[in-house]
């Protein structure tokens, strides 16, 4: 039973868990589904992209247009020299221990844009790109990696990288693993509060933020059975320091003698006509980007951190719903600023009475690309290798694609389009999935498209609309296992965001954010950069092995 709390309105007819729960699709009737949405991740430290080389000398890697950039490239085996868009990374430190080698590369403010990362030797690694990073006191303390001992492990082990920290540095490290006799284990795994970056059978990387001034990532190992050699190595990573501005010392005014008598103003015949100010703007705003949901749930396990203008709401309702929806904050009190979750202001969780969402299966919710894959094996039809219809880093699909179920396996760049009707699409994307236009299922046409990403959702920069239109930019069920990311144009040049269906992310359960990165500037007192609206008919279209059925049965007779 749901309790009345002090600042929240009760609940008279409570809804459960995620987004409309019911037995159809316990995920997808609601919005917003996000766990550690905190606007800007890592608080001054935002991850821009990151990109595994899934075993290649050399991969693809965009660079967004955030201020105070750098590349970092993590690998393990013996890496003579690493290059991005041609232009040489520096080497930030590299070890070896009886075969298992390992390294970090560096480029600071590395060019915007898709460009090539290109290693020469290694045998796997990835790339990640963070903003707001201090460009010139970039790193910690030298030392910042472990020597690894060869150890004997039987059943059960694991192996743990110390960095010299400060706490609230970003942390990257990486381990690489030898076996010298034995068998297996089979995978790595990192430890509790990192959050995976890359990793292969018996090497990875991971990004953390450092606690203390000492701060340990680790490695557990599944199945060991022999002796193994390792090495790791841990990069902390300054965030930029916020510079204050400095107060002007007033002018003493000097005090006149004698008051000067006023000349009158003579009252003109007619008013001169000055001309007309148009859309002037001093940058005097006390709002912050927000975004808001139309007619559907919002659920944040984290805590909602939603800083609204006065007078605006989380949740809002149109011409489609007569009462607005529910907010979840899971474990965390929620924070509106100025405004409030809803007319009706109904708020479930929070610290006194925390409610969060608890998947019954080990590969993620309902969404994540594990479980559809899964599931998708059997579907009717089989699976379509994306591959064959359009090339997988420049992806225009062809008109009147038949419905099914499409695989890539690998990063996607997907340009706009417009899905046909009386279809039903799944697009399973074991990688990162970038949204290069207007990706739109209309209304009223009886289809359905669903993205289940491994990897992270990528919007740049150039895919959104004014401040005052409300038009969709996207439209279907959005899943990403791990961050969904909207990179900004900056210099007030942001547009926002109007996606219809569902967003949900971390659906992996692995670690992930909702990352906004747009700011309206003064458009930001009336318009969200991110505004979500509920579209039911997604889940009464979907495909039948998508859906969760739910049965009831009992002996009527012996």
């Amino acid at each position: 039973m749901l309790k009345k709390m002090t600042h929240f309105n009760q609940i008279k007819k409570p809804r459960y868990f995620l987004l409309y729960l019911i037995a159809l699709l316990p995920f997808l009737f609601g919005i917003a589904y996000m766990i550690g949405f905190n606007g800007k991740a890592y608080a001054n430290i935002a991850i821009d992209q990151q990109t595994a080389s899934n075993g290649s000398s050399s991969w693809s890697h965009t660079v967004g247009t955030n201020p105070n950039t750098i590349l970092l490239v993590e690998g393990s085996g013996t890496i003579s020299s690493v290059s991005y868009n041609g232009t040489a990374l520096t080497k930030f430190d590299g070890h070896t221990n009886s075969g298992a080698t390992v390294s970090i590369w560096y480029l600071k403010n590395p060019p915007t844009g898709t460009h090539t990362v290109a290693v020469s030797g290694g045998s796997s690694g990835g790339s990640i790109s963070l903003s707001g990073v201090d460009l010139t006191n970039t790193f910690g303390p030298t030392g910042n990696y472990s020597n690894g001992s060869n150890v004997t492990l039987q059943g059960a082990g694991s192996v743990s990288l110390l960095g010299i920290t400060t706490a609230g540095q970003f942390i990257l490290d990486g381990v690489s693993i030898v076996r010298q006799s034995g068998s297996g284990p089979s995978a790595i795994t990192p430890g509790s509060g990192q959050t995976l970056a890359w990793k292969t059978a018996l090497s990875g990387s991971s990004t953390k933020i450092a606690t203390s001034g000492l701060t340990s990532t680790s490695w557990g190992m599944t199945s060991p059975n022999g002796t193994y050699s390792w090495s790791g190595i841990v990069a902390g990573i300054n965030p930029a320091p916020i510079v204050p501005t400095a107060t002007p010392i007033p002018t003493a005014v000097p005090t006149p003698t004698t008051a000067p008598t006023p000349t009158a103003v003579p009252t003109p015949t007619s008013a001169p006509i000055q001309g007309n100010i148009v859309n002037l703007n001093f940058g005097i705003s006390n709002a912050s980007p927000w975004m808001q949901v139309v007619c559907g749930d919002m659920r944040v396990d984290t805590g909602v951190t939603n800083l609204l203008p006065a007078g605006q709401t989380t949740i809002t309702t149109n011409s489609s719903c007569a009462s607005p929806g529910i907010v979840y904050t899971g474990d965390t009190a929620a924070t509106f600023g100025q405004g409030q979750a809803s007319s009706t202001n109904q708020v479930v969780g929070g610290s006194t009475y925390p409610e969060v969402y608890t998947p019954p299966g080990s590969e993620g919710i309902f969404s994540a690309y594990a479980y559809l894959a899964a599931k998708a094996t059997g579907s009717t039809g089989g699976i379509i290798n994306l591959a064959t219809i359009c090339t997988l880093s420049n992806c225009t699909l062809p008109a009147n694609l038949p419905h099914g179920v499409y695989e890539a396996n690998g990063d996607v760049t997907l340009n706009g389009y417009t899905f046909s009707a009386n279809q039903n699409y799944v697009f399973l994307i074991n990688g990162n999935l970038t949204l290069n236009g207007n990706v739109l299922t209309p209304a009223g046409t009886n289809s359905s498209t669903l993205f289940s990403v491994a990897g992270n959702i990528i919007v740049p920069a150039t895919v959104g609309s004014a401040a005052g239109v409300t038009t969709a930019n996207l439209s279907g069920i959005f899943s990403t296992d791990k961050s969904f990311i909207m990179q900004s144009a900056g210099n007030c040049n942001d547009l926002r965001l109007n996606l219809e269906g569902s967003l949900i992310v971390n659906a992996g359960l692995a670690g992930g954010s909702l990352q906004n990165n747009r700011d309206l500037c003064g458009g930001d007192a009336t318009a969200p950069t991110l505004e979500l609206t509920q579209r039911l008919d997604f889940v009464l279209n979907l495909p039948d092995f998508v859906k969760d059925q739910s049965i009831t049965s009992a002996e009527v007779a012996p």
